[in-house]
């Protein structure tokens, strides 16, 4: 056996041998094949246990909060179709179609035109009244309707006018220069004028154009002024019926307000027996004096319209709302006399007043006499009001 076979058995002898020596002793081994030393580091003196934390209780899930209610989304009004309200009528110059007739008003003269105009087509046309003026209105109707039959424009279109004042008005018994008139076959056109009578410090002047025979259409405005806008006041809403003069035992005093749904109704003036025929007789030549036995009695009253229920429509007011009665309970009907001017009758928008005057006739010499004031087709006792005459 040679030396380099001795040796190459001793040597990983010994090394094994150190290898156990130094295992023994706590030291890790060292590899043959590295050549730097593996620095052990010196041992430390066992730490504490670090004690370990309790598990932290996961916080309870709170509710979520209700999902709040969206509020609905309220529908916002929307404008009033042009011309189908008085707080949005059409411009001058506007084709109204009806169902029979196409209206347009081409023109408008008032004030001291108007009144040249009027005089000069009639000499027997009176000047307006102490506070009015006139306004002539020219329009073109042509016939639009399907019949092939001729109309006459006496039944075409029902033209009143309108204003701040919250009151209708009808044409004016006067012969304008122009009067509307003829009869046409469908296509066909006629031109004319119509006059009315107006307080010369009114505004917001509008037309208000109808059929005269379609009760089932509702009407047109017509702004007359530039920018004419009519809106009711609101609080008229807010007033509410009252009890004085409901019932016939306790009638309203002359000068006290009476309040209905609709109306509001003061008696102003009362004028009796001769006074009264005297009036009579001065309104209207042709008025006969009271029958033998009777009397007439000439009363005048204020009445405004109130409630907001159909804003854009004027309700009628005349003579034949009111009636008396008195100690013989004896209910007697309106004579027919021409009344004093003004007359009561009126077509008043919500927020109108008129005053005029009536003449009713009752037995002469009769006592506790009390007006009753019904509206005309009222079928209810609510809208009954009775006014002491004295």
């Amino acid at each position: 056996m040679t030396t380099r076979s001795i040796t190459r058995r001793i040597v990983p002898l010994v090394t094994a041998i150190l290898t156990l020596a130094l295992a023994a002793c706590g030291a890790p081994p060292t590899s043959p094949e590295t050549s730097a030393p593996t620095v052990v580091a010196p041992a430390t003196a066992a730490s504490k246990p670090v004690a370990t934390a309790a598990p932290t209780q996961a916080p309870k899930p709170t509710e979520a909060p209700a999902p709040t209610t969206l509020p609905e989304p309220t529908s916002t009004p929307k404008p009033a179709e042009a011309g189908a309200s008085r707080s949005n009528p059409l411009p001058l110059g506007s084709e109204v179609r009806l169902k029979t007739w196409a209206v347009t008003i081409t023109d408008v003269t008032r004030g001291k035109a108007a009144l040249q105009a009027i005089a000069a087509a009639n000499q027997f046309n009176e000047k307006p009244r102490a506070g009015y003026e006139y306004l002539l209105a020219s329009l073109r109707l042509e016939n639009i309707s399907e019949k092939q039959e001729a109309q006459h424009v006496a039944f075409g279109a029902s033209l009143h006018v309108t204003g701040d004042h919250n009151v209708l008005y009808s044409s004016a018994s006067v012969v304008e220069p122009k009067p509307l008139e003829g009869e046409v076959f469908p296509g066909g056109k006629v031109e004319g004028q119509i006059a009315f009578e107006v307080p010369s410090d009114e505004k917001n002047l509008m037309f208000q154009v109808e059929e005269s025979l379609a009760f089932d259409q509702p009407p047109v405005f017509v702004a007359i002024d530039e920018g004419a806008r009519i809106v009711p006041d609101a609080t008229l809403e807010s007033i509410q019926p009252s009890e004085i003069g409901t019932r016939r035992d306790a009638p309203a005093k002359p000068g006290e307000t009476l309040t209905t749904s609709a109306w509001e109704i003061t008696l102003l003036e009362v004028v009796r027996g001769k006074d009264a025929a005297k009036l009579a007789q001065e309104a209207n030549q042709f008025n006969e004096v009271a029958p033998a036995g009777s009397e007439y009695i000439a009363v005048k009253l204020r009445v405004r319209a109130i409630g907001l229920d159909q804003p854009d429509v004027a309700r009628q007011v005349d003579g034949s709302f009111l009636k008396i009665t008195g100690e013989k309970s004896v209910v007697y009907e309106k004579p027919s006399v021409v009344a004093p001017a003004p007359e009561l009758d009126a077509h008043l928008f919500p927020g109108g007043v008129t005053e005029g005057w009536e003449i009713l006739s009752v037995a002469a010499g009769e006592q506790k006499l009390t007006l009753i004031f019904k509206p005309l087709l009222s079928f209810s006792d609510d809208a009954t009001r009775f006014l002491a005459i004295e």
